[in-house]
C-alpha cells in the first residue's frame, strides 16, 4: 500500500503547486497594470514625507517633481480606471456604472487638475485646499456602506488602497500649509482608518468565499478544493480505500492562509494613516 501521505505533506504540496497571490477582479486580466499599481503606492506610502514637502513647497511642476510625485499622479490618473474594469467585471448594471465611474472620475480628474497646478506654484493654497475637498467626498462615499463601492469590497480594494495614499498626500499637504481644522483632519483620518479596516476585513472574508470544495463531475466520491475567482483547482481528493481525506481540513487551512495574505495587503495603508495621525498631534 505504501506510504500514507500526511496532512502536512498534502499542505506542502498545495503551497508548491498552487503559491497564494493577491487577486482582484479589477486586475484578473492585467497581472502588469496590477504591479505597478502596487509599485506606485508603496512608493507614495513610504516617501510621503518627501512628497508631502514637494506638495507644499516644489513649483517646477508634476515633471520635475521626481518619483514620488509621478507616482502619485500616476495613482490619481489610473484610479477610475481601476473602477471601470471592476464595474465590467461584475456586470453592474449600465446606467449605475456609468454614475459610479463618472463620479470617480470626475473628483479625480479634479484632484488631478488642482495638484498640476499646486505643483507649478500657481495658487497653491487654494488648489490643495480644492483638491483636499475632492478626497472629503470620495472619503464620505467609502464611509457610506449603501455605496456602490462598499457592495463589493474585492472589487474596489486597489482602488481603496490607492486612495489611501492620494488623501493622505493631499490632506497633510493642505493642513501643512493652513495649520487648520486640526480636529476636523484628525477625525477625518480616523474614519479612514475604520474604513480601511472594514474594507480589509470584507475584502479577505469575500476572498475566501471564492474557495469551496465541489464534486468531481464524473467520479462519484472524488472532491476538489476549488478556486472559482481564477477558475482553478487547488486540490484533488480521490475517493480510495486506505487513502486519508483531507479536503476538509486543507480547505480550512488554506483559507486562512488567503485570509490572512489579504489582510496584509492593508497593512501599510494602516500603518501610513497611523503616521498622519502621530505628525498632526506633536
Amino acid at each position: 500500500m505504501g506510504n500514507k501521505p500526511s496532512l502536512e505533506d498534502e499542505k506542502s504540496s498545495v503551497e508548491r503547486k498552487h503559491p497564494i497571490e493577491l487577486k482582484f477582479p479589477s486586475f484578473l486580466d492585467d497581472e502588469e497594470a496590477f504591479l505597478q499599481h502596487k509599485k506606485n503606492t508603496a512608493t507614495v506610502l513610504e516617501k510621503m514625507p518627501t512628497l508631502v514637502d514637494k506638495l507644499v513647497t516644489f513649483s517646477g511642476g508634476p515633471a520635475g517633481g521626481g518619483t514620488v510625485v509621478r507616482a502619485l499622479m500616476s495613482l490619481i490618473h489610473d484610479s477610475p480606471d481601476s473602477v471601470k474594469e471592476a464595474l465590467k467585471m461584475l456586470k453592474v448594471e449600465r446606467k449605475i456604472a456609468q454614475n459610479a465611474h463618472s463620479f470617480v472620475k470626475a473628483e479625480m480628474k479634479s484632484i488631478e487638475r488642482q495638484l498640476d497646478l499646486s505643483l507649478s506654484g500657481e495658487g497653491r493654497k487654494m488648489h490643495l485646499a480644492i483638491a483636499d475637498d475632492s478626497c472629503y467626498k470620495l472619503l464620505i462615499k467609502f464611509d457610506d456602506t449603501d455605496f456602490y463601492l462598499r457592495q463589493q469590497p474585492l472589487a474596489y480594494a486597489p482602488f481603496l488602497v490607492s486612495f489611501v495614499a492620494i488623501y493622505i498626500a493631499v490632506t497633510c499637504a493642505n493642513y501643512s500649509l493652513t495649520v487648520k481644522h486640526r480636529k476636523d483632519v484628525v477625525r477625518n483620518l480616523k474614519t479612514l482608518r475604520e474604513i480601511i479596516k472594514n474594507f480589509r476585513d470584507e475584502t479577505a472574508q469575500s476572498r475566501v468565499n471564492y474557495i469551496h470544495v465541489r464534486p468531481a463531475l464524473y467520479t462519484e466520491g472524488d472532491y476538489y478544493l476549488y478556486d472559482s475567482l481564477i477558475d482553478e483547482n487547488i486540490y484533488y481528493q480521490p475517493n480510495l480505500m486506505f487513502t486519508p481525506h483531507f479536503c476538509g481540513d486543507i480547505k480550512e487551512w488554506y483559507q486562512e492562509k488567503v485570509r490572512r495574505k489579504y489582510e496584509k495587503y492593508f497593512a501599510p495603508s494602516l500603518s501610513a494613516v497611523e503616521e498622519a495621525l502621530e505628525e498632526i498631534r506633536e
